[in-house]
């Protein structure tokens, strides 16, 4: 007789978490979303920036996608959330890393979730 397992023998080459494994339906419909989009830094901005755009690869289908953005001010680190709609294949400038006027306020973009568009 052999022993039970504490876990499964699971294959090193695949990784579950980038396949959207839930129980709930609407997390694998948001995580599935979020893997056609993406940030793109090209181009200059402001003072030394790097303009930010908002890529979504999907064919067909628009894909709402909630963006972070991370700043210091007056020594304090903010956060400010917005939702942005991307339509299939578009790219959309969305900011700027250093808008200015100092070169020393940096600007943090990175994508919370994304889920399709109900049109």
């Amino acid at each position: 007789m052999s022993e039970e397992r504490k876990i499964p023998i699971i294959n090193d080459d695949i990784d579950f978490f980038s396949y959207g494994i839930r129980c709930d339906n609407e997390e694998i419909k948001k995580e599935d979303a979020q893997n056609y989009v993406k940030l793109d830094f090209n181009g200059f901005c402001g003072q030394l920036g790097t303009k930010v755009y908002l890529v979504n690869n999907h064919p067909k289908k628009s894909i709402s996608v909630l963006i972070k953005i991370q700043f210091m001010y007056e020594n304090r680190l903010c956060e400010n959330y917005t939702t942005i709609k991307v339509y299939p294949t578009q790219k959309k400038e969305i900011g700027c890393t250093i808008p200015g006027p100092s070169i020393s306020q940096k600007f943090i973009y990175s994508i919370v979730s994304a889920e399709y568009s109900k049109e």
